[in-house]
């Protein structure tokens, strides 16, 4: 079992988490990204696709809710724009509203590490952020993000 703790009930959101014995590690093989789980206890290896692991990480430890906020409010935005961004398997949307608030690539790089809960992103990864972050520019982010919200408002409310 890889979990130590599922507790779920009708008046409480699901709660999960991994047993402190697993050790993560980000691996790269044939130039792909996996997350291995090593269970000392069952003595196997997990691997996991990078899909598998965002999915994983997402469960685990969804964004903070107060970098979602603190992004929103420094580009401009809303939380219901940014928290899609700050969800999606994808790194590039993360990159709009960072630039758009004028965040130093350091900064930048936390925003993108702080999705996941095995810590950050690969090197392959961060670098293609890095060269992606790079070129774009302030006014090429603000369309983007007032396209993003534009969308929002007019797209129909999902029925509960």
């Amino acid at each position: 079992m890889i979990c130590a703790d599922v507790s779920m009930s009708n008046d409480s959101p699901c709660q999960v988490r991994l047993r402190q014995d697993l050790q993560l590690s980000p691996q790269q093989h044939q130039g792909r990204s996996y997350l291995v789980v090593k269970d000392p206890v069952a003595r196997r290896y997990f691997r996991f696709t990078e899909t598998q692991a965002a999915i994983l990480e997402s469960i685990l430890e969804p964004s903070d809710a107060e970098t979602v906020a603190a992004l929103a409010e420094l580009s401009g935005s809303t939380i219901e724009v940014i928290r899609p961004v700050m969800q999606s398997l994808r790194d590039d949307g993360v990159l709009i509203p960072c630039r758009v608030a004028g965040l130093n690539w350091e900064t930048v790089a936390a925003v993108l590490d702080s999705r996941f809960a095995s810590g950050s992103l690969g090197r392959h990864e961060r670098e293609k952020a890095r060269e992606q972050y790079a070129k774009l520019t302030v006014e090429n982010a603000r369309r983007l993000l007032k396209f993003w919200q534009v969308r929002a408002v007019d797209a129909p409310s999902k029925p509960n």
